[in-house]
């Protein structure tokens, strides 16, 4: 049996942990620092984006295929399909190494005093990357397999 602490999914509950209690925290010390509806929306920009880039990879596979893939790997795959899949899969990796770095650097903020009134901006788009993550599961399931595989 593996070590438990070397997991992904250990690692993912810290994350989301780590950045729940960051936002709370962050909230409820608003005094020092404010997130304004611009900061709102330049913080969610780039998971909305990727999320876009993702959920158009599935629509431009399925009407590409005329259907869901029935193989898995990228072989069959027509090459503006797969420049497409390269640069959905890159920004689905960017968005996993963002949420499981996010911790150290939100501890970080938390350690120093200086940058802790900021914390609430790193833990909103930390929750942001979060939710671009739990949405690429609402793909449907024949594209899910495919993705996975």
């Amino acid at each position: 049996m593996g070590n438990s602490l070397f997991n992904p999914l250990f690692f993912g509950v810290i994350s989301i942990a780590i950045t729940s209690i960051a936002l709370v925290y962050s909230i409820k010390q608003r005094d020092n620092s404010k997130l304004t509806r611009k900061w709102v929306v330049l913080l969610s920009s780039p998971c909305l984006v990727m999320m876009a880039t993702f959920y158009s990879f599935v629509a431009r596979m399925h009407s590409e295929l005329n259907g869901w893939p029935d193989f898995y790997g990228r072989e069959n795959l027509p090459t503006s399909v797969l420049l497409h899949e390269n640069v959905a899969s890159w920004m689905f990796l960017i968005a996993l190494l963002i949420v499981f770095l996010l911790p150290l650097a939100l501890v970080l903020f938390y350690v120093i005093p200086r940058l802790r009134p900021h914390l609430i901006y790193l833990s909103f788009f930390g929750s942001a990357c979060w939710f671009f993550i739990f949405a690429t599961q609402l793909a449907p399931t024949e594209f899910l397999n495919w993705w996975w595989d």
